[in-house]
């Protein structure tokens, strides 16, 4: 099935959505138009027009090849208002080459005010949506109802899995921005580990200055997945310090599972009472430093049981069982 996927900055580590859609789409015979975009500001966020660009492209391709399935996954990191256009326009030229619109939907409830009437549009234009959230299914259900609810995947395909770790070893692994505490993290860090007992690795595409000067924390910028895996399986306890909290579409955490990582963060309500990670109440620096303690805590006993937990419950979001369910809902 050859489709056409339309996504912002694929294949990019500093982009979930882009580097998600490439693990998705990889091994298929497909067309991706895409745009580079990374905006450091509100003002370029809201006037980009890279993936408005790219949604026009799309339309050109349409009219001149044979694809029958427009897959989009939103949203773009612009927020520029003036891609309803772009996709109004798709929707006319798949009506005409008789193309069927199909729109990964992964962020709604959250976003601003703007980029909701742009889900909403892009909801009403597609024949089925696709969401990764149950929230955001049951708000968009009114807008279309061929509406499908699918799990986020790791975002690391394991070769090993890792249990019976380094006790005094904890990992950071993602893109470090707003949504992340993670300043307050590393400050909470230093005070925990005055001593120097622990070690922490920051894994992660963005840049960062000045890591080192933190207490026995290093820093692998932008290293290969094979690389990201040892670190990971070698790992006791990995820290996700997501705002306002870690839930069902968070991918880090799935592959914290998979790595037997303990996970340390705030859990939304279906999550924090699992038995397998560190839940915390807030991301002030106490409250990190209350965690990291309680990780000391763990006899060998129990922290090889909750290894094995997160293990098992990670099993379930392989990249091939979420493949293999994406592409039987489009290819309906």
């Amino acid at each position: 099935m050859r489709m056409l996927i339309l996504c912002n900055n694929y294949g990019k580590k500093y982009d979930g959505i882009g580097a998600y859609a490439s693990k998705v789409y990889c091994n298929l015979t497909n067309i991706v138009i895409s745009a580079e975009t990374n905006p450091k500001d509100k003002i370029s966020r809201v006037f980009g027009l890279g993936m408005s660009i790219a949604v026009f492209k799309a339309a050109y391709v349409l009219l001149k090849q044979d694809i029958k399935k427009v897959v989009i996954e939103y949203p773009f990191i612009e927020w520029n208002p003036l891609i309803c256009f772009a996709f109004a326009f798709l929707k006319i030229v798949s009506i005409l080459t008789r193309a069927e619109l199909i729109s990964t939907i992964h962020e709604y409830d959250r976003v601003n005010r703007l980029r909701k009437l742009v889900v909403i549009h892009l909801t009403l234009i597609s024949s089925k949506i696709i969401v990764t959230e149950d929230n955001n299914f049951k708000k968009l259900k009114r807008y279309n109802n061929n509406i499908y609810k699918i799990e986020i995947p790791s975002n690391i395909e394991f070769k090993k899995s890792g249990v019976n770790k380094l006790r005094n070893s904890f990992v950071f692994f993602g893109m470090v921005n707003r949504a992340k505490a993670f300043n307050e993290m590393l400050d909470a860090w230093d005070e925990f580990n005055n001593e120097e007992l622990y070690s922490l690795v920051i894994v992660s595409a963005s840049y960062l200055n000045d890591i080192q000067r933190h207490k026995n924390v290093t820093y692998a910028y932008n290293v290969e997945e094979e690389e990201v895996e040892t670190i990971m399986l070698q790992s006791a306890f990995s820290i996700l310090p997501i705002k306002p909290y870690i839930d069902e579409k968070n991918a880090t955490f799935k592959t914290s599972c998979l790595a037997g990582c303990i996970s340390i963060g705030v859990f939304c309500d279906e999550y924090k009472n699992l038995d397998f990670t560190v839940n915390m109440h807030n991301y002030d620096k106490l409250s990190f430093i209350k965690a990291f303690n309680k990780c000391t805590e763990f006899n060998s006993d129990a922290l090889l049981d909750m290894q094995s937990k997160a293990l098992h419950y990670g099993e379930d979001f392989k990249l091939d069982s979420v493949r293999s369910k994406i592409l039987q809902i489009i290819s309906q």
